[in-house]
């Protein structure tokens, strides 16, 4: 079975090679400027996990293809990065080994990346997004560029779209000869990519035209890594770019404007989350408040809650149902538990791309990062920023839409929505094989589109006894005066549920109850002869008595009166 395969290979089965894998392979295929490398298969993973062995020999004849390309020895002039590639992408969740310069130490840092597939952070991150934990984990191994080798040299991490708003354009950080990890990590507040520009114009236009045309072959928003090495751009990885419900919603209804993608397609890459996300809450603007201080938007809608500072206090206070904010000075993948549990979260480093920002907006969380005016003791449990101390269980707002930060509680209101929303809902129309509606039975209940059970009409006082009167009935004649009542109270009943709908459809259900529940318990009443009329209407089994149509068929005079 074959174990290594090479980037120059055929193979672009993310199964085999994983996501990473995969889309190196597919990158060198298509001529992009990616490092030497290859991927230690799946199989490679279940091999190791079966037996405890490497397939050592396979991996030793990579490396020497790996050192003909790049006219280099590991240790004299080659240094490796070994890193995970699991099918499905997890961020952050797996080690990586960088600038290894022997054999014996790129076969330790293949085997730490394929143990880590079962560390706790990569765990909790399979469980919290439903990725089956069978699928193991392949390891990319590639030869290092330095984005720290000179000033002509930076790293950074770019979007093909900005992925909160799905706004089209290249968007992103980077940071001057520095290394990948810096970004990603959140040690180091990145600039935006924008500056490139400036800084090396040709190196800023040669990555804008990569990354579009990576959009455009996958066409999906792609999410980049990039280093610049002495004024020569490699890709390092792109995989499709998680995105915030407001941006796919967007992004999916731009794409097939732009021809990229058929409806069908654009449906099916939405899920029902993304919907849910586009009614964030944002802080109501009832009267200017001054923020305690700015950071980056990494991840919209607002929200107000009890500061925490560890992973422990912001599970202990989802268990107690009460909102906190995680503050963290950066976030890493250990604190994957805690960014779950909590309500939002606030760092005073990172950026854009980093730990916090990438994961809070695939959860859907509200998210500041980079506050650089805030100092954090986790230990002490304090926040400082500007004269203001706050403690574990003070209260702050955070704006992941703006990146302001308050003091307090502030008034927050849904979010609204966009037009491309508008534009979606037309075509899940057009698309749609079941429809769902909600119940609204009442005028003040109608807000949309509805089904209208009108048994529920009789809940009121007068109703109710309109049609008590009406089974307690002896004659014809009090029956009909019953029903002409019944029948005037419903009929105001729909005219108000008719002008709250303004020409939308409705379900109108006719009486769908047995009549007896109409009526007391046998135990509320004293009255003999209701308790009588009880005895004759009750039904051991609704279901196989009077319910729906069956009323109908003994009682015809109460649905003419509806149907009129």
């Amino acid at each position: 079975m074959e174990y290594i395969y090479s980037f120059h290979g055929d193979c672009e089965d993310k199964d085999i090679l994983g996501n990473k894998g995969a889309n190196l392979v597919t990158m060198t295929r298509l001529g992009l400027p990616v490092p030497a490398g290859f991927v230690v298969s799946v199989q490679g993973y279940n091999e190791y996990k079966k037996t405890g062995r490497l397939s050592e020999k396979e991996i030793s004849q990579a490396l020497a293809d790996v050192e003909k390309q790049v006219h280099a020895k590991l240790g004299k002039g080659l240094q490796l990065s070994v890193r995970s590639s699991a099918p499905v992408s997890m961020p952050g969740m797996m080690d990586t080994v960088l600038n290894i310069n022997g054999l014996s130490e790129m076969r330790s840092a293949i085997r730490r990346i394929f143990d880590s597939w079962d560390n706790i952070r990569a765990i909790e991150y399979r469980r919290l997004n439903h990725i089956s934990s069978d699928s193991g984990t392949a390891a990319v191994v590639q030869a290092m560029v330095f984005g720290n080798k000179d000033s002509l040299s930076g790293t950074g991490v770019v979007f093909s779209r900005n992925p909160s708003t799905g706004e089209k354009g290249l968007f992103g950080e980077y940071i001057e000869c520095a290394q990948g990890e810096a970004i990603v990590s959140g040690a180091k507040t990145p600039v935006p990519v924008s500056k490139l520009e400036s800084i090396m114009p040709d190196m800023y236009k040669e990555l804008e035209q990569k990354v579009s045309f990576l959009e455009g072959h996958f066409r999906n928003m792609q999410d980049v890594e990039f280093t610049i090495e002495s004024r020569k751009l490699y890709i390092l990885q792109t995989r499709s770019g998680k995105r915030s419900g407001q941006a796919a919603v967007k992004i999916a209804v731009d794409m097939v404007h732009e021809g990229l993608i058929t409806v069908e397609e654009a449906i099916l890459r939405l899920k029902p989350d993304d919907l849910r996300a586009l009614l964030h809450k944002h802080i109501k603007s009832t009267q200017p408040q001054e923020p305690l201080t700015k950071g980056l938007a990494a991840a919209p809608g607002a929200v107000c809650g009890q500061v925490v500072f560890t992973v422990a206090d912001a599970v202990t206070m989802s268990k107690k149902s009460i909102a906190s904010i995680l503050v963290r000075p950066e976030t890493s993948p250990d604190d994957i538990q805690g960014i779950a549990a909590a309500d939002g979260v606030l760092t005073s480093r990172g950026g854009l791309t980093s730990h916090a920002a990438i994961v809070t907006r695939a959860m859907g969380k509200p998210c500041v990062c980079g506050a650089e005016d805030i100092e954090i003791d986790p230990d002490k449990k304090l926040l400082t920023c500007k004269g203001h101390t706050l403690h574990q269980g003070d209260t702050i707002t955070i704006d992941g839409t703006s990146g302001n930060v308050y003091l307090g509680t502030l008034p927050l209101e849904e979010g609204t929505m966009i037009k491309e929303f508008e534009e979606l809902i037309t075509w899940l129309d057009g698309a749609k094989r079941l429809g769902v509606r909600a119940n609204a039975d009442m005028p003040e209940m109608v807000a949309g589109i509805g089904l209208c059970r009108t048994e529920r009409q009789f809940n009121g006082p007068e109703r109710l006894s309109a049609i008590r009167e009406y089974i307690m009935a002896e004659t014809t004649g009090q029956k009909g005066r019953a029903l002409e009542h019944l029948s005037k109270l419903q009929k105001e009943d729909f005219i108000a549920l008719f002008k709250e709908l303004k020409g939308l459809p409705i379900i109108i259900r006719l009486l769908d109850l047995p009549l007896h529940e109409f009526l007391p318990s046998e135990k509320e009443t004293t009255d003999e002869k209701t308790k009588q009329r009880i005895a004759e209407l009750k039904e051991i089994n609704p279901m196989l008595g009077h319910r729906g149509v069956r009323v109908a068929v003994t009682n015809p005079e109460v649905y003419t009166g509806r149907c009129r």
